[in-house]
């Protein structure tokens, strides 16, 4: 009620949002957040307000799918949020959405500023293609990302030697020798 009369009374709304934590009302919290992220007019308190809804819904509401639909909104209007690409990722293994899951990997590769977080996407990549019926080409892209990023080391190569004998890629598998 309080967001229908006025949208600006922010010590009230923020008072009342205190008492549902305390309280641990997280359904009236998220219907609080939810009118919040409808009535903003501002980008940063509106993409705040989902940020605090979303993690709310899968943390605390056990609600996997409505949690997603917050990130995913989230990445609509910051396609590099980190927060909401890491809580995807998290949230697509745990509902074994693996296509979803491996599209977010992919995008956490590109937003990645080091190259270390890069190379460990990149192994969690070659792992999860690695493990999927006819994914062993995957695999091997990815392993060669890798080797791109900073050279081959004894683990990647060990991966790459097994991955072009088993594709029967024997000029690649006689380079990964060398």
């Amino acid at each position: 009620k309080i967001l229908e009369l006025d949208s600006q009374q922010s010590s009230a709304v923020a008072a009342l949002e205190g008492l549902y934590r305390k309280r641990e009302s997280w359904k009236d919290l998220a219907d609080l957040l939810r009118g919040r992220v409808e009535l903003s007019e501002v980008a940063d308190d509106q993409r705040s307000y989902r940020h605090s809804l979303a993690e709310l819904l899968s943390e605390k509401l056990n609600q996997p799918e409505a949690a997603i639909e917050q990130y995913q909104a989230l990445l609509q209007a910051d396609p590099d949020d980190i927060v909401a690409l890491k809580a995807l990722e998290r949230l697509y293994d745990s509902t074994n959405r693996r296509d979803d899951y491996l599209q977010i990997l992919d995008r956490r590769i590109a937003a990645a500023s080091g190259a270390e977080e890069k190379v460990s996407l990149c192994r969690r990549m070659a792992s999860e293609w690695e493990a999927q019926e006819g994914g062993r080409a995957k695999a091997a892209e990815y392993l060669e990302k890798i080797v791109a990023l900073k050279g081959g080391d004894e683990e990647t190569n060990k991966g790459l030697v097994r991955l072009y004998w088993a594709l029967g890629d024997h000029p690649k598998l006689a380079v990964a020798y060398q």
